[in-house]
């Protein structure tokens, strides 16, 4: 069995869509995501 993060690298090397979820107590993550999800509606 792979973890998480492998499984979004091989949705992702397959140009899939994808839901991530981060809990309340992962802020470093959660502050990743958000920015990653404001630079794909700039583009």
């Amino acid at each position: 069995m792979h973890t998480q993060r492998e499984h979004a690298d091989y949705l992702l090397a397959r140009k899939a869509h994808c839901i991530v979820i981060a809990k309340g107590n992962q802020k470093k993550n959660r502050k990743q995501l958000k920015s990653l999800c404001q630079r794909s509606r700039v583009a």
